[in-house]
């Protein structure tokens, strides 16, 4: 898998507060995707690529599996 990504509404401050926190990235605020309480709202789209994810390294060495991203 190359990249993780995950979309949330904006008013769902402490979901993106959380992707912050785990190191995904800020990909891209959509405009009124969602209509919540009759009014349309943004939605908030974060991604993590393969590289990016941390303790990846880790978790292959405990698994013992081979990392195929470099080769």
């Amino acid at each position: 898998m190359r990249k993780v990504w995950l979309a949330t509404m904006g008013l769902n401050i402490r979901v993106q507060r959380q992707m912050d926190k785990v190191g995904y990235k800020l990909e891209a605020r959509r405009r009124q995707v969602f209509l919540a309480d009759g009014q349309w709202t943004e939605d908030i789209v974060y991604g993590l690529l393969r590289e990016e994810w941390p303790g990846r390294a880790a978790m292959i060495e405990k698994l013992g599996l081979r990392d195929r991203s470099k080769g």
